[in-house]
């Protein structure tokens, strides 16, 4: 598997994006560009190729061309696709033997964001941004996100208003966080034993949470939402995460609700336990301690010095 390794932190520009649609067989052009090429097959079948090597891509394949290598189409096909041209200074091609090490990278790098924290200042000095990796070809389980990055960075670029290539730039950056972060989770998934239903509803509810902590959550609901045995879930939950449900989410708003306090002093106690899915102050401020070890107050005056200004 031929991969790239990406430093967020570098510049990106597109040059040139669109979306064409051919729907009689098309056959692409030989060229050699001398800037990277991303192709995104929204239908039908794109037959590429790349010095000796062919690649069939389908629906919902990304695929990156490399610059200064010639490429052409061995074979007509109809197409629906979209197309983005640009140089980015931060990406290299990988090894061939870097696969067997990614696993190892992309564990570390998935705990490393986990435990970050949410508010500190330290981002201000130093970036804790960290590589990108993805493939040359590769069909990302989430589409729908994908293609919303894409028609928004496509409408901005043909709009031309102020900044209109920095918008579409910035976008496609994204779309590249995007593939990987779905690579990512993909090679860690199938590191392990193929989860099972149970376990894919446990990582399910785990990002359901991450999103819409701030709203009432209950076991009726998420019993619901993913048409399992709440129980059960919370079980399997509690092996993929180390935390029942009621404890993830709990420890998840109390660290929303830090953040808050290290960034919102025009904030009261009670405001902030709202916006972070707590109705109820005294409940909010009894879930604090408990989990941050002090009190609310006593949290804001222990970061007074450092970040709460």
């Amino acid at each position: 598997m031929l991969l790239y390794e990406a430093n967020i932190d570098s510049k990106l520009i597109v040059r040139y994006m669109g979306h064409v649609t051919y729907n009689t067989p098309w056959t692409h052009f030989v060229r050699t560009a001398d800037e990277y090429i991303l192709y995104i097959l929204q239908s039908g079948c794109l037959y590429m190729q790349e010095a000796d090597t062919c690649y069939t891509l389908k629906k919902g394949d990304v695929f990156l061309l490399d610059p200064f290598i010639e490429h052409s189409g061995f074979k007509a096909s109809c197409s629906d696709y979209y197309f983005i041209h640009f140089r980015f200074e931060g990406l290299n091609r990988l090894a061939e033997d870097a696969f067997h090490h990614l696993q190892d990278i992309l564990k570390h790098n998935r705990e490393y964001a986990y435990e970050s924290s949410l508010h500190t200042y330290d981002v201000y000095n130093a970036s804790d941004s960290l590589a990108l990796y993805f493939p040359k070809h590769y069909s990302p389980n989430h589409l729908s996100s994908l293609f919303s990055l894409l028609e928004a960075a496509n409408s901005s670029f043909y709009q031309k208003h102020e900044n209109y290539r920095k918008i579409a730039s910035l976008k496609v950056k994204e779309m590249l966080i995007h593939i990987a972060h779905d690579f990512a989770s993909h090679l860690l998934l199938s590191s392990s034993n193929p989860p099972t239903k149970a376990l894919s509803r446990a990582i399910e509810t785990k990002s359901y949470l991450d999103t819409h902590y701030s709203q009432k959550i209950t076991s009726t609901l998420l019993a619901s939402v993913f048409d399992i045995n709440y129980n059960y879930l919370n079980r399997t939950f509690n092996e993929l995460t180390g935390q029942t449900i009621i404890d993830y989410l709990n420890s998840l708003r109390i660290e929303h609700a830090k953040a808050l306090i290290a960034s919102s002093s025009h904030l009261s106690f009670t405001d902030i336990g709202y916006l972070v899915g707590f109705d109820n102050p005294y409940y909010f401020s009894k879930i604090f301690k408990k989990y941050a070890g002090m009190t609310a107050t006593a949290y804001a005056y222990s970061i007074s010095f450092k970040e709460y200004k």
